[in-house]
């Protein structure tokens, strides 16, 4: 369905002469979700679901994302936002985070990954994830990234465990998207059995002789 006609996205001018979408008022957000949830330039997820649209643009401006880039760089994994590894690399750079990580063939030799974040003014973070960390996770042998890409799903881990350490307060809560999609979804057990009392019987009708005598 086309947004409505009458509906006008404001255009943010700026000072170099180009523009920004990003909206304004809330009105402006609701306006431009429908437009993002029509459009082909979204990820799948996201299109025909303005209201996803407009919960992932507020989330991506909870962590210094633009609209556009929030989209592309935020997925929902059992309900939960959770970052792209790039977007998380991105972010922590764009703090002054300076991040050093083993090499691929490092971590082969090794069978371990190691991700090392220094933020200024503070002290080094740095995290690992081995083969015998996949090992007890149930990672190993896992279809999908675990078997094609063993060695750069431990970098990964090793990278948001150090990020989630170092930079909880710029990632707002939002963790890695390599990490949540190994997450077993949750389950619905269903609704609860609702036990209720046994009723007591009722006591007889105290008469009225004997109540007249006590009285």
């Amino acid at each position: 369905m086309n947004a409505p006609e009458n509906k006008q996205l404001a255009v943010v001018q700026q000072d170099r002469g180009a523009f920004d979408l990003s909206p304004r008022t809330f009105q402006e957000a609701l306006t431009f979700s429908e437009y993002l949830a029509n459009s082909d330039m979204v990820p799948k997820a996201y299109r025909g679901k303005p209201a996803d649209c407009l919960i992932a643009v507020q989330w991506g401006a909870e962590v210094g994302l633009k609209p556009l880039q929030a989209l592309q760089s935020i997925a929902a994994i059992n309900g939960k936002p959770s970052l792209y590894g790039d977007a998380g690399k991105a972010l922590l750079l764009s703090h002054g985070c300076i991040i050093e990580e083993d090499d691929i063939e490092v971590i082969k030799a090794h069978g371990k990954a190691a991700c090392t974040i220094t933020r200024p003014g503070r002290p080094p973070v740095r995290r690992t994830f081995s083969l015998e960390d996949a090992k007890t996770a149930g990672l190993l042998g896992k279809e999908g990234p675990w078997r094609a890409y063993q060695s750069r799903q431990m970098a990964w881990r090793a990278f948001w465990f150090a990020a989630r350490d170092a930079a909880a307060d710029l990632l707002r809560g939002m963790g890695g998207f390599e990490e949540a999609i190994d997450m077993p979804a949750e389950r619905h057990m269903g609704p609860v059995d609702e036990v209720k009392p046994a009723e007591k019987p009722a006591l007889p009708a105290y008469p009225q002789a004997d109540f007249d005598k006590n009285l």
